[in-house]
């Protein structure tokens, strides 16, 4: 609780010294989002040009895709707003000295980094991510049990969890390789786009990479199965229902190798 409380006021530090470029701030709120409607603008296309009969993709339909990529979507979002400026960018902190600055105060790297910079682009990122997923559960209402309600709520946690590990532990390699962000942008960025869509759409070395190897769908393909009722077999079934423990695994794996990458760090000039 003491941390929440600094991290607050950090926070209100920053949302206060934001006010002394209040149009910039609002620009980046505007514009910020529209990559994002970009995004679900794309796949609207797709979906209306190339749905069956029935108005599906696969079995899929259009409501259920927009609740895959609102998952993926928002919890990336509130994930970033933590941790993109803490750990993503970590090793630009490394070549310019400045992680050393923040090993010399006594609060833990990984809270240091988070209160150095809020991601404040991503607020409005976040917004619109809720809002899709309102519209998504709205237009599937009739469709969902109360079961799968409380699993959209568990998902959303194990999905934010996976987002924020993957940020760190992404951003951990700096502390072997100062100059990795082209390779941590590739394989956040590049790889997890993959999940915007099914996973079942895509040929089976996909899946099992996906699945097995850099493990996205567990961000939301394989929870939604659970929630609309697609598990079709105990292996689907099975892999669903863990998917928000394997993000609570993912968060906890980024945090050990978090630390012995702090621990290998002797300094900028090491």
């Amino acid at each position: 609780m003491g941390f929440l409380r600094i991290y607050g006021d950090y926070v209100k530090l920053f949302m206060k010294a934001s006010r002394e470029f209040r149009a910039a701030f609002i620009l980046y709120q505007i514009s910020i989002p529209f990559g994002l409607l970009v995004s679900y603008a794309s796949i609207w296309i797709i979906l209306q040009n190339f749905t069956d009969s029935s108005g599906s993709i696969a079995g899929w339909s259009i409501p259920e895709f927009i609740l895959l990529f609102a998952i993926n979507a928002t919890t990336a979002s509130f994930a970033a707003i933590l941790f993109w400026n803490a750990v993503l960018q970590l090793g630009t902190q490394i070549r310019e000295g400045l992680l050393d600055i923040l090993l010399l105060r006594p609060m833990g790297l990984i809270k240091q980094l988070v209160c150095h910079r809020l991601g404040d682009v991503f607020l409005s990122e976040a917004v619109v991510g809720v809002i899709f997923i309102f519209i998504a559960v709205g237009q599937l209402t009739g469709q969902l049990a109360w079961t799968s309600y409380v699993f959209l709520a568990l998902t959303l946690a194990g999905a934010f969890l996976f987002q924020s590990g993957a940020m760190i532990l992404l951003g951990s390699l700096s502390f072997w390789y100062p100059k990795s962000d082209e390779l941590v942008y590739m394989m956040y960025y590049g790889v997890r786009s993959f999940i915007q869509y099914p996973i079942s759409i895509f040929p089976m070395i996909i899946r099992i990479v996906l699945t097995y190897i850099i493990p996205y769908a567990f961000i939301n393909y394989y929870p939604c199965l659970i929630i609309l009722g697609k598990a079709q077999t105990t292996l689907d079934m099975t892999l669903g229902i863990i998917s928000p423990l394997v993000g609570s695994g993912i968060f906890m794996l980024s945090l050990l190798v978090f630390s012995l990458g702090r621990k290998r760090y002797t300094g900028t000039g090491s």
